[in-house]
Formats: structure tokens, sequence, C-alpha cells
């Protein structure tokens, strides 16, 4: 999971810098308003596709740490158990 995190996070630094429209491609007034519209909404909006996908990582990051956590809780509780048996006899 700490791989697939890291590559993701990777992914997601990739298309911060490099998913904006950085020319109106036709020149006109249209592709200008849809490259304005684009970068504000989807780039650069708080509430944007962009941030939900960071955020959503950011989640997936604390879900890893708190899996590892009940992991480590787990093992100990284990050991626990197991170094207080005493076997019938």
């Amino acid at each position: 999971m700490e791989e697939a995190l890291a590559e993701l996070g990777t992914q997601l630094a990739l298309l911060s810098r490099g998913a904006y429209i950085r020319d109106a491609w036709m020149g006109d007034k249209v592709s200008n308003d849809t490259q304005v519209f684009y970068n504000a909404a989807v780039m650069d909006s708080p509430n944007g596709p962009l941030a939900a996908l960071i955020a959503y990582r950011a989640e997936l990051g604390r879900i890893q740490e708190s899996l590892q956590a009940m992991e480590e809780q787990y093992v100990q509780g284990e050991g626990t158990i197991a170094g207080s048996y005493r076997p019938l006899a």
C-alpha cells in the first residue's frame, strides 16, 4: 500500500503541474473562456476535482497509518497472549 500511495502522490504532483491549459488553443474568445474556466474550476478550486483527488490521497494515507497501528497492536496483543499461555501438564 505504501508503494501505491507513493505512486499516487507522484502522479498527483505531475497532474498538479501538467494539467493546466496553458493557452487558449484556438486564440478565440470561446477557447480563452474555456481555458480560464477549466483552470479555475478544475485546477485551482478548493472544491474542484484536483483538490478532491489530493484530499483522497491524504485520506488514504491516514487509513494506511491507522491500519498499520492496528496491525502493530494486534501483533503485540497476540505476543502477550502467547507469552502468558502455559500448557496443561
